[in-house]
């Protein structure tokens, strides 16, 4: 009795919520047909009041959807409020769908049911007087998202330095990231706006009402075919300043941080960029292969679908770039550190990437990654574990002693692992690894070493060294 108490008390709640969902519904309709009417009266005597009752209507509403600072973007005095434009066109793409949302359920109980074509008359000469509420609600409609929109050309003009960022890098590549992020935002919102526009006033027998639809429609198309053009010319921008990072090589270097192994910022940007590329492939691509087919772009991966290639050439640079600031490092070890801990990174994003399909060099960064790896071992840790095996020093006086290798043995270890342990492998995955393939290199020699010659005193036993490997690799 219980239960069925507590279900009929879910329920009662859950209508409780739809009631008031449905009761907030009818009244923003009643809201939006009341200002349209006075907005756009019948008696055209009132039609100089229409600018007053727009202004109180939209800035009700845009303040209501938290929007408000659009007006001044309309009027010419937005300068200096879109101060953090990813949070401003996060806020203007989730307004406009509101809009349309509210727009298509409103146009349900202003304009005509929805009929058949065939049982639709001509209507050519009826003129906007036979059908007042849906002609006001039009023009209503119009003149708002009209103020809406002037939104597409201020972020479309926007200077990316002026763009409010966590992180700047070098030549302000990530502000031009974030206004790719803002344009692919705002673009979808334009494309969700076309289609509930498209399906406006269809069957309207209103001649004057099917104008203002064309009209809206004009409109929306002109502003998204801008922030397509906006799209490129900002990824046209950041290909050519990669380059120039790639071709200035005293700046790269400038940039590993006074030798750090750790993750360059760089590959973080480009890694996020792409990742973001491929997370709105169904957007970004179509741009590509416009601008390739008008020669703006030229794929230099002629096998590949354009945006396959501007991604594999994107890699390939970035690439480039790690490899020449890799050579600032004055020590081999740290440098094969820097490059295995960056092309490990960008391994792990692409394979957590959408669209596998898609011709990544997966495959060769495995293989970098592994070379990386395993000469890294080679240069750092095989002298150290050479010392059991080179026998000159074991012979002293013509006597055998293998005490001599243990103790150059611990002391290269000693510094080698002093040094690496200073070393920074982020990735815990990563990091696991090379302690492993490590650990597993030189405790198991080491062990033997001690049981062949039977040494019984050693400074570093098996177990104490494979705990202090154990540390490396924190930073």
């Amino acid at each position: 009795m219980h239960f069925d108490c507590l279900q009929l008390k879910i329920l009662s709640d859950q209508e409780v919520s739809w009631g008031r969902e449905l009761a907030k519904e009818d009244q923003m309709k009643r809201i939006i047909k009341s200002l349209a009417q006075e907005f756009f009266p019948a008696s055209s005597s009132a039609a100089a009041a229409n600018c007053s009752v727009l202004e109180r209507w939209t800035r009700w509403w845009f303040t209501e959807l938290g929007i408000g600072w659009v007006l001044h973007v309309a009027d010419g005095t937005s300068q200096g409020i879109l101060q953090h434009a990813f949070d401003d066109a996060r806020c203007w793409s989730r307004a406009l769908a509101e809009i349309m949302e509210t727009v298509r359920s409103t146009d349900s109980v202003i304009g005509l049911p929805c009929i058949c074509e065939e049982e639709q008359q001509p209507m050519a000469a009826e003129n906007s007087s036979s059908f007042p509420d849906q002609f006001q609600f039009a023009r209503f409609v119009q003149e708002t998202l009209f103020k809406m929109l002037t939104f597409v050309d201020v972020i479309v003009a926007l200077d990316p330095n002026t763009i409010t960022c966590d992180i700047f890098i070098a030549n302000g590549v990530l502000a031009l990231f974030q206004k790719i992020s803002d344009l692919v935002r705002v673009r979808a919102a334009l494309s969700y706006a076309l289609s509930q526009i498209d399906a406006l006033f269809l069957w309207t027998p209103s001649v004057e009402v099917r104008r203002i639809r064309g009209e809206i429609l004009n409109f929306l198309r002109s502003k998204d075919v801008k922030a397509l053009e906006g799209i490129w010319s900002t990824l046209e921008e950041i290909w050519t300043r990669i380059l120039e990072l790639i071709d200035d090589s005293s700046s790269a270097s400038a940039q590993t941080s006074q030798g750090s192994s750790d993750i360059h910022k760089l590959t973080w940007s480009v890694m996020d960029h792409i990742t973001f590329l491929l997370d709105n492939y169904s957007i970004v691509a179509p741009i590509v292969l416009e601008a390739a087919r008008l020669g703006k772009y030229v794929p230099r991966n002629g096998d590949l679908p354009p945006f396959d290639s501007m991604i594999m050439e994107m890699m390939s640079c970035l690439e480039k770039m790690l490899v020449n600031m890799s050579e600032s490092f004055p020590d081999l070890s740290r440098r094969l550190l820097f490059l295995l801990n960056n092309s490990y990174f960008i391994l792990e994003r692409l394979q957590d990437a959408p669209h596998l399909h898609m011709q990544f060099p997966v495959r060769d960064l495995t293989s970098k990654v592994d070379g990386y790896m395993d000469k890294y071992l080679q240069v750092s840790w095989a002298p150290v574990l050479s010392c059991l095996f080179n026998t000159t020093p074991l012979f002293l006086f013509g006597k055998y002693y293998p005490s001599l290798a243990l103790h150059t043995f611990e002391s290269e270890f000693q510094k080698t692992y002093t040094t690496q342990k200073l070393c920074k492998v982020p990735d815990p995955k990563l990091r696991k690894m090379l302690r492993k393939d490590i650990t597993e290199k030189i405790i198991p020699s080491y062990t033997k070493y001690i049981e062949d010659n039977k040494v019984k005193t050693v400074q570093f036993g098996p177990q104490y060294l494979e705990e202090m490997l154990q540390e490396l690799f924190e930073g």
